[in-house]
């Protein structure tokens, strides 16, 4: 810039003047002879010096001001940048909000068509099927796969408090199902996705249209679900059919999985109603999510003290001389891993450390073939409670019914809970028994070892008997069943619903 200024016309012609008005005064001041001479030049050599100057001068104006202007145009120039950096930014950020936009009312309409092509399948043949008035049901129970029978044991106890006259049948994805066989009890079972080693997905299809079948049939005017998840086909048929879904929702869930359980806390989405049965353990508050308010009865048992056989009965029931001394072990071989020393034999560990006692253990029908304890007598019985009065007492995991029923009966019970359950906290539970005096505890073979050496003796079986004392008869599965009652009469309000005739006669009438 500069260079190209001082190649103006201008500039040197002021450049020219100058050096020439310059020459002509030192001329004059060296050949001059006279004081006017001299004078002449010393003002032409000055006014050459002053035009030199006034050049410098604008000079440095002229490169100041390009210095200027060169650095307006860099600042406007990454002015620009950035102004095209930000709206090229905010154009991406919008085509991608855009995007997500759509995915979601992508994902949304597709839910929608998932949906109507669900109740399309569970309604579509509705209809095609009227069950005999000799076929209704009133309630249908529903468990999901477990690892024994707790799930069935907890909604037997409420139906059998059902009033009179109801009419109930049971659908179980336990393998157990044959246990419960018992006079007047209709049981269906159907494989659950763990025993058929099907993809869930595909065994959802298949269980949907299975129990869409069942409900045509038996036309249930409830159903009610005890498990952890309830299946999509479920909520499917039971929505289809208008009939009112309720979710028996065991208490006590391990911390993790209460918090990332979504179908626990939106319940409604799942289920019309919910019912959390009670812990001796302590109780707890559910948060069902929006629309539903969790209805929290006492302690579900099936087995009453009432039930219970004397000694003598159960011993001869079970083949065991009453003269005896008995401890029923519901744990087998336990892996207990608390204290890092591996597995062990818990009715041996009876034998060792309570002499004169005999264990007893009950063989479930989902154990492989010689899994039982050799030390142990074995016994196929169910339910096994209202024998409990044969044994001196238990060992048993710290599961809710055994729990529950142990401390409901007055029995003295060690507790030794599993910790390798995915949803209940039996830890928890265990130890909140114990603290309160109910129940002992051990999590590992040392306290296993000490717990069994002191409950033979009489002060520890006298202080397990005053605290069980003061505990309250659990009318749990009386509430539930009364709850259930009037849900399933709240429900017939459409059967309301009528026509009446306008009352204008036809033209056939008036003819």
């Amino acid at each position: 810039m500069p260079g190209s200024r001082l190649r103006r016309p201008g500039t040197w012609t002021i450049l020219a003047l100058a050096a020439f008005v310059l020459v002509t005064g030192l001329v004059l001041l060296v050949l001059g002879s006279s004081s006017v001479t001299d004078t002449a030049g010393a003002v032409l050599v000055c006014a050459g010096w002053a035009v030199t100057a006034y050049a410098a001068v604008r000079q440095r104006d002229i490169a100041a001001q390009a210095l200027r202007v060169s650095r307006e145009e860099r600042k406007k120039r990454q002015d620009d940048e950035q102004k095209a950096r930000r709206a090229l930014t905010s154009k991406v950020s919008s085509a991608q909000a855009e995007q997500a936009r759509q995915a979601k009312r992508q994902e949304r309409s597709l839910a929608r068509i998932e949906d109507t092509l669900r109740q399309i399948q569970v309604s579509g043949a509705a209809g095609s099927l009227h069950a005999e008035p000799s076929d209704q049901v009133d309630v249908l129970f529903v468990t999901s796969n477990g690892a024994g029978l707790g799930h069935v044991t907890r909604l037997l106890a409420v139906a059998e408090q059902l009033p009179d006259g109801y009419r109930y049948e049971l659908l179980t994805l336990s393998r157990a199902y044959e246990q419960v066989r018992a006079p007047g009890l209709t049981v269906h079972y159907f494989p659950s996705s763990d025993a058929t080693q099907e993809r869930p997905h595909r065994w959802n299809r298949v269980f949907r249209s299975y129990f869409r079948r069942l409900v045509e049939e038996r036309s249930p005017r409830a159903v009610v679900f005890d498990g952890t998840w309830v299946y999509s086909g479920l909520t499917d048929v039971c929505r289809a059919n208008d009939i009112p879904l309720i979710w028996v929702q065991r208490g006590m869930w391990k911390e993790e999985k209460d918090r990332t359980s979504r179908q626990r806390h939106d319940v409604f989405k799942v289920a019309d109603e919910v019912i959390v049965p009670g812990d001796f353990a302590g109780s707890e508050d559910v948060d069902a999510g929006p629309g539903i308010s969790p209805l929290h009865v006492g302690p579900i048992v099936r087995t009453s003290r009432s039930d219970l056989l004397s000694r003598t009965e159960a011993c001869e029931k079970l083949g065991l001389d009453p003269a005896g001394a008995y401890a029923l072990v519901s744990v087998g071989r336990q892996a207990i891993d608390g204290d890092g020393s591996g597995s062990v034999d818990v009715p041996d560990l009876v034998r060792e450390l309570c002499p004169g006692t005999t264990p007893v253990q009950v063989v479930s029908p989902l154990a492989a073939a010689g899994s039982g304890s050799p030390h142990a007598e074995q016994i196929e019985v169910y339910p096994v409670m209202p024998l409990v009065r044969a044994f001196d007492f238990v060992v048993s995991a710290a599961g809710y019914n055994s729990s529950q029923e142990a401390v409901a009966l007055g029995i003295p019970t060690i507790l030794v809970p599993d910790l390798a359950t995915v949803t209940d906290d039996q830890e928890r539970r265990a130890r909140l028994l114990a603290e309160k005096g109910l129940v002992l505890t051990a999590k590992s073979i040392t306290e296993l070892r000490d717990v069994l050496a002191s409950i033979t003796t009489r002060g520890v079986r006298e202080a397990l008997a005053t605290s069980l004392s003061h505990i309250d008869v659990p009318r749990g599965a009386a509430e539930a069943a009364q709850a259930l009652h009037e849900m399933v009469e709240r429900s017939k309000w459409p059967l309301n619903a009528t026509t009446i005739g306008s009352g204008v006669p036809s033209r056939s009438e008036e003819e």
